[in-house]
């Protein structure tokens, strides 16, 4: 399905509107539990009442045989309680299932308390020198406050959410990447590196600037996080999703053995 921020026939007012409280408006994270103990619970108290159930059914069945109107009754009346016991303890059981919801500041908050941060340019490169300021930071919030012509002093929050740009289109397009820049500075990515030669152009490493330094990469980089590989030379444009890492990996074996 297509997000709304993504859809071309909404106005561009609307989709600039949804990337901007994308940044300023706080989000919603559900905190994952440990729910073994509760589900086993709940499993034993399903399998203890089950069994209640059926005792006080064949006791209401030998009252009934032999006209015990009022031992049957008892055990009508039992299985009314056991039922209504029976479903307090899952209200309480699945109550401890449902998620915990934790409040996190704006992405834009988060940015802004990441410029202090000691990782650099929170790309999760580890350079030999660190910056004392996450300059990933920095520059967006220097790019968000340029474009958005905030005054001095003004807060870069009050400046975009008072920004009314010249053309509405490009101003979603540049929300739309301070969006996508600013989840990577708070949650980057996780990269692993192929040691082996890609594929695809033969090319073992690459020589990137970072910070200002020049490093050697691996040319396949892996991204753990969202699950694909490439290769990052600038002659090649490979790459591999999830269904063809097995592909990938037999490529790289068959690299091991030729070398």
């Amino acid at each position: 399905m297509t997000e709304p921020d993504q859809q071309p026939d909404m106005p561009a007012a609307l989709r600039l509107s949804v990337a901007i409280d994308e940044l300023t408006q706080p989000g919603i994270h559900q905190l994952d539990r440990d729910h073994a103990a509760a589900r086993d619970q709940l499993r034993n108290v399903n399998r203890i009442h089950v069994e209640h159930i059926r005792m006080l059914r064949a006791r209401h069945a030998y009252a009934t045989e032999r006209g015990n109107i009022d031992g049957a009754e008892r055990a009508l009346c039992a299985m009314r309680t056991a039922g209504a016991i029976h479903r307090r303890h899952l209200r309480r059981l699945h109550a401890g299932l449902r998620p915990i919801t934790a409040y996190l500041p704006s992405l834009l908050a988060q940015v802004d308390e990441a410029v202090h941060s000691t990782n650099g340019s929170g790309n999760g490169s580890r350079g030999a020198h660190r910056s004392p300021l996450n300059t990933t930071a920095v520059e967006l919030l220097a790019a968000i406050r340029r474009t958005t012509r905030a005054a001095d002093g003004q807060p870069t929050y009050n400046a975009l959410t008072a920004w009314l740009p010249d053309d509405p289109e490009a101003a979603v397009e540049d929300a739309r990447r301070w969006v996508m820049e600013a989840r990577a500075i708070v949650s980057p990515a996780r990269w692993s590196e192929a040691i082996r030669p890609c594929p695809a152009c033969r090319n073992r490493h690459v020589i990137v600037t970072e910070d200002g330094q020049k490093i050697r990469k691996a040319a396949i980089q892996i991204n753990l996080t969202d699950r694909y590989a490439a290769c990052i030379h600038p002659s090649c444009e490979a790459w591999w999703p999830p269904e063809r890492f097995t592909l990938l990996a037999a490529a790289l074996s068959q690299d091991d053995v030729a070398s």
